[in-house]
């Protein structure tokens, strides 16, 4: 859930963990990626070949596991998490779309369903989405 929640005058803060969001789907997402470890170790017969596609499966993954802070200001987008922090300025985007626990900052002014590979996502729970989509509205006129 939404944790550290900070509304100021330009700027909006909060603190996402999708494990506390939803520990269901994130433990079926972890026994799914154990499972093609062991399926890669039994079928390569090799423990140290079989290591990179485990980690592969836990990078793609990455955002079903791993905390996230966003910090949206006038200036700018900031969401940092465990791997690495980025920041994009406002005018590098020219779009958005929102999902139920999400929104895409995009480049292009019409999305597309290569938006999320792609673009900047904002993951949030419940209480931040309002003011998260009112925050990005005010920004992106699109």
């Amino acid at each position: 859930m939404g944790k550290g929640r900070r509304k100021e005058k330009d700027q909006l803060s909060w603190r996402f963990h999708p494990m506390e969001q939803s520990p269901k789907l994130a433990a079926c997402c972890l026994l799914v990626t154990l499972l093609c470890g062991y399926g890669a170790v039994v079928y390569i017969d090799s423990l140290p070949l079989s290591l990179p596609i485990v980690a592969f499966f836990l990078y793609t993954l990455r955002s079903l596991f791993l905390p996230s802070s966003h910090l949206l200001t006038k200036e700018e987008v900031v969401v940092t998490t465990p791997l690495g922090t980025t920041k994009k300025a406002w005018d590098r985007f020219g779009g958005y779309r929102v999902f139920p626990n999400s929104i895409v900052l995009t480049r292009l002014a019409r999305p597309s369903f290569l938006d999320r590979f792609s673009g900047l996502v904002l993951r949030m729970g419940k209480e931040e989405r309002e003011s998260v989509v009112d925050f990005v509205k005010k920004r992106i006129k699109g």
